[in-house]
């Protein structure tokens, strides 16, 4: 609980950036504003979503900072080669992927 998986801004990484899915528990996804550092949007993932695909797929910094907010959370994490290889064995969600990313 507390931990930082994802800072904003951060650059992508291909050793470091992971695309990952909640198998358990909630991740805190804040987003602060470029133009207005008070601006914070802040969402709750959980089970069941996702987080990290955007660096992935852009290959730009991180777009927001990812924290745990339960100590009961369990996350599944691919590096991005077997991301990459995953999409590839399932074209049919990289459309899927980009959209939700989008939003």
């Amino acid at each position: 609980e507390g931990d930082i998986i994802i800072r904003q801004g951060d650059p992508y990484d291909a050793e470091l950036s992971r695309f990952y899915v909640i198998i358990q528990g909630t991740i805190s996804v804040t987003k602060t504003s470029e133009t207005n550092p008070e601006c914070v949007e802040k969402i709750t993932l959980v089970s069941g979503q996702y987080f990290g695909e955007s660096a992935l797929l852009t290959k730009d910094p991180h777009v927001a900072t990812v924290t745990v907010t339960s100590k009961s959370s369990i996350l599944l994490s691919l590096s991005s080669s077997k991301f990459k290889k995953f999409l590839t064995i399932a074209p049919e969600l990289v459309a899927y992927i980009q959209a939700e990313s989008m939003q």
